[in-house]
């Protein structure tokens, strides 16, 4: 009996390690956990006929929200199903809410919060699927996914030519929102991309604009902005080690040293970033791995790819005839698969990491 339970302790102990070897989101139209080397997915998953905003997870990592897009199973008010809250141990839907069209930017601070494509934000009751609170903010095109500091969610909702507004949901329910003046570049068909990244340490949200990053408090909305160089588009942005912000885009990526707001170090030929712990991953000509502190290069790949996503230790990159599988740490290629046609999103190590850890 005290060998079972040694075994049964030991067995417990290694779950939550064999599971952050196991990104949790959605890969093509499948929700649920993978092989990190071939992205095979494992039982038990979940169909996605139209998935939209990315999953998100609960504060105690027993629910998962994301936005779909999908035909209500029996008559009512409402229309199509535009969000799902999901069991993610069983991969079951809870709750299918018809929203009447597809959330594009889902967070959970503690109530289910949803951007829809129509500009409507709604507030969903986690435990009954209802929806208590409806409210139209306006929703731009290229709207960026949401964020969570702390048991606050952030939206970037209306993005104008010198201005968006930030909307934050708190874990209750309660909705704020506030103009934050920033130049936004347009892309030139008819979408203004404006970056949005989450600094947890701070208690703040880092708005990426054209020429300048937004501070934005979330406890009062008060933002202050602060130069970042040449006035340009960026395509994508990353939180570093939390001391660090890596933008990359036509300019090339710039790591900024979140203390002091100066460059750090360039990397020119980069147009694009991704990052895990202290080390930043620049994707141009070639990929370059690099170190935080100095950019002094990790390792190498030569040849064109583009970034997929990253997670549980591995960066995943299309090439012209399949995804790989990177060994973010060495380079190494651990796995491949047929190339991924849709956008593959996955729950950040960090979220799943505080979730897990019931981390407020």
């Amino acid at each position: 009996m005290r060998a079972t339970g040694v075994a049964l302790l030991a067995l417990a102990a290694t779950a939550p390690a064999a599971h952050a070897q196991q990104p949790l989101g959605v890969v093509e139209q499948t929700l649920g956990r993978f092989d990190r080397d071939t992205l095979a997915p494992l039982e038990p998953s979940l169909p996605v006929g139209e998935p939209h905003a990315a999953p998100v997870l609960s504060p105690a990592g027993d629910r998962l929200a994301m936005g779909v897009s999908a035909p209500a199973t029996s008559r009512g008010a409402g229309g199509r199903v535009g969000l799902w809250i999901v069991d993610p141990a069983r991969m079951k839907v809870l709750h299918a809410i018809r929203t009447g069209i597809a959330a594009e930017a889902v967070a959970f601070p503690g109530v289910v919060a949803a951007l829809l494509q129509d500009g409507r934000l709604v507030v969903v009751g986690p435990a009954t699927g209802a929806i208590v609170r409806d409210r139209r903010i306006g929703y731009s095109g290229c709207a960026p996914e949401a964020v969570e500091v702390g048991r606050t969610a952030v939206f970037v909702n209306q993005i104008r030519a010198n201005a968006v507004e930030v909307t934050t949901v708190g874990a209750r329910g309660r909705v704020r929102s506030a103009r934050v003046a920033i130049e936004v570049a347009s892309t030139g068909v008819r979408c203004r991309p404006a970056l949005l990244v989450a600094d947890p340490q701070r208690r703040r949200v880092l708005v990426v604009g054209a020429a300048r990053v937004a501070a934005v408090d979330v406890a009062t909305l008060r933002s202050r902005s602060h130069p970042i160089g040449d006035r340009g588009r960026d395509r994508s942005a990353a939180l570093v080690a939390g001391s660090a912000l890596a933008v990359a885009g036509e300019r090339g990526l710039r790591l900024l040293d979140l203390r002091t707001w100066r460059t750090r170090w360039r990397d020119r030929a980069a147009r694009a970033v991704l990052a895990a712990g202290d080390t930043v991953l620049g994707f141009g000509s070639a990929l370059h791995a690099r170190a935080a502190q100095d950019g002094g290069m990790l390792w190498r790949r030569p040849g064109r790819v583009a970034p997929a996503a990253i997670a549980s230790g591995r960066v995943y990159v299309q090439s012209r005839t399949k995804l790989l599988s990177l060994d973010v740490a060495t380079g190494r290629e651990a796995g491949s698969r047929p190339p991924v046609l849709t956008r593959i999103r996955f729950v950040s190590d960090e979220e799943a990491r505080l979730r897990s850890a019931g981390t407020p």
